[in-house]
């Protein structure tokens, strides 16, 4: 962090920053905000930074979704990855629809501004249908 801050100075805002690339929220909410608060001791954030977080579906609740919101993440990346049973089987990532619209719907009550659902082309047991 200390690098990449020092090479953009004081004066260069950051209007976006995405923690991701696989799912930030296995981490405990107190590691998250002290991540937070290094990353805002380092870096002038925009006050209309967009600050995003991958989250998986399957582990989240309000308990999770109201802190990271008063972190100030604004947008929820959702891992879903496929919709079809067979397909969530066949790559072992099982989780029913109502698992995930409650994690929508959490985003959405905690204050999220931005939700985003990822899914991925070419799993086992897709099919262009």
């Amino acid at each position: 962090m200390d690098l990449v801050a020092s090479h953009l100075g004081p004066d260069r805002r950051t209007v976006q920053l995405h923690l991701g690339d696989g799912t930030p929220t296995f981490f405990p909410v107190a590691e998250l905000e002290e991540l937070v608060q290094q990353l805002q001791n380092r870096f002038a954030f925009s006050i209309d930074a967009e600050l995003a977080i991958e989250i998986d579906p399957r582990t989240v609740s309000t308990k999770t979704l109201s802190p990271l919101a008063r972190l100030g993440f604004n947008r929820a990346s959702f891992g879903v990855q496929d919709f079809a049973t067979d397909v969530q089987q066949a790559v072992n990532r099982i989780q029913p629809l109502d698992v995930v619209e409650r994690a929508l719907s959490g985003a959405r009550d905690a204050g999220f501004l931005s939700i985003n659902v990822d899914l991925i082309y070419g799993l086992s047991q897709q099919t262009v249908a």
